[in-house]
């Protein structure tokens, strides 16, 4: 878990307080600690369960910052409770077998919403066709424009994981 954690904080970061994660883009993607999008349905829900007392609200209007445990509490929670199964379902059992790499590049997508179990790379990787996997999970626009979007981490995040899934090859 904890090489997992690394990781995706290397890509992501630890911000305290709320932020715009796509400043380009006209829709505000409001985000706290390591990738936590305060809009998403359940975020106030989760804030309750996992940070109780603390007021979600005045997090979302960027009146108050959280500490870092709070948000590796937020972090750990999202792992176990969302992005590890959601990883599972994507790419079945096999998970559990592939090298430690490989399971922190298909959770890294999970993660970040690259991918899921309707997209063909998904299915290369159930099909062991890694090669395939790796080729056509930079094939999409946001990769190929994640400089004009002024996003150009998600570039390096998506060639390290594409570079992971070589590595089955």
């Amino acid at each position: 878990m904890t090489a997992l954690e690394n990781k995706l904080i290397t890509f992501e970061a630890i911000r305290l307080t709320g932020y715009d994660a796509q400043p380009q883009n006209s829709y505000e993607d409001l985000t706290i600690c390591v990738g936590f999008n305060l809009k998403r349905g359940e975020a106030s829900n989760v804030f309750g369960s996992v940070l109780p007392g603390v007021d979600f609200d005045s997090v979302y209007n960027r009146s108050t910052s959280l500490t870092r445990d709070q948000c590796m509490a937020l972090f750990r929670h999202d792992l176990t409770q969302i992005y590890i199964p959601r990883a599972e379902i994507v790419v079945g059992p096999k998970l559990c077998s592939f090298p430690v790499n490989v399971k922190i590049a298909i959770v890294n997508a999970v993660y970040r919403g690259d991918l899921s179990y309707y997209h063909r790379t998904a299915g290369y990787i159930r099909d062991s066709d890694w090669y395939s996997a790796s080729l056509e999970y930079l094939d999409n626009d946001e990769y190929r424009n994640c400089h004009r979007l002024g996003i150009p981490g998600v570039c390096a995040r998506m060639e390290w994981n594409a570079e992971q899934f070589r590595t089955m090859g």
